[in-house]
């Protein structure tokens, strides 16, 4: 019997491994995966995320979660039985993302206010 070999390495299959193992360890298997996917699939930090002074928005990190969970339910060795668990996950988040663009858009302040049409009052002493 022709012994066979890992997808990503070549290395042997452990004996006892299944029809379907392709990879010879965890690590072939992720290493395969993120090369599959390729450099153009993994979120590029938000807008402003630079440094460890910036502040990354809630919103920003709920985009990066719903990425993660759209890669891993794309993901050919992602187990069937995790598929509705990670669809529910991505209802869930793309929801809380719609709540805070509505609340956004909601905020009559949000819009239109800039800081240079702000006039200072005299400030009069005898009113404290």
């Amino acid at each position: 019997m022709a012994m066979r070999r890992c997808a990503l390495c070549g290395g042997s299959l452990p004996k006892n491994s299944s029809g379907k193992r392709r990879y010879c360890s965890d690590n072939c298997r992720k290493l395969a995966s993120k090369r599959r996917l390729g450099a153009a699939t993994v979120p590029s930090p938000p807008a402003g995320a630079g440094g460890d002074d910036t502040e990354v928005s809630y919103a920003d990190l709920l985009r990066v979660s719903l990425d993660a969970l759209r890669r891993a339910v794309q993901d050919p060795d992602t187990p069937a039985q995790a598929i509705a668990a990670l669809t529910k996950q991505m209802l869930a988040v793309g929801k809380e993302i719609n709540a805070l663009e509505e609340e956004s858009r909601a905020d009559p302040l949000a819009e239109g206010v800039r800081a240079d049409d702000a006039r200072d009052e005299s400030f009069d002493p005898g009113t404290v």
